[in-house]
């Protein structure tokens, strides 16, 4: 676990959450909403940005016969990943958006 938090954790750029789920936005004095970025703080933001990447890109190229498939793959990927069943090589950890 600290090699991912030192090595993988995304460091600036990713998307906040608030304790709902919901992004965190930030208001212009224009009025004007835009996402509040840093980095992720936690495995699991890893692991889904690791299996959601990989299913829509499975989703893309037709690899899933149904949505309920994509979601399946997605949610056990997360769940090895999760049980360390599974580990993707440093350059999948590094560069998967």
């Amino acid at each position: 676990m600290d090699i991912l938090a030192q090595k993988y954790f995304r460091k600036a750029g990713v998307p906040q959450l608030d304790a709902a789920g919901a992004p965190v936005v930030e208001r212009a004095p224009d009025g004007s909403e835009k996402p509040v970025l840093g980095g992720e703080r936690d495995a699991r933001q890893v692991f889904h940005r690791l299996a959601g990447c990989w299913t829509q890109w499975g989703s893309q190229h037709s690899y899933f016969d149904s949505d309920e498939d994509a979601q399946a793959f997605h949610d056990e990927l997360c769940h090895m990943l999760a049980d360390q069943v599974c580990a993707p090589n440093s350059p999948q950890w590094f560069n998967t958006a």
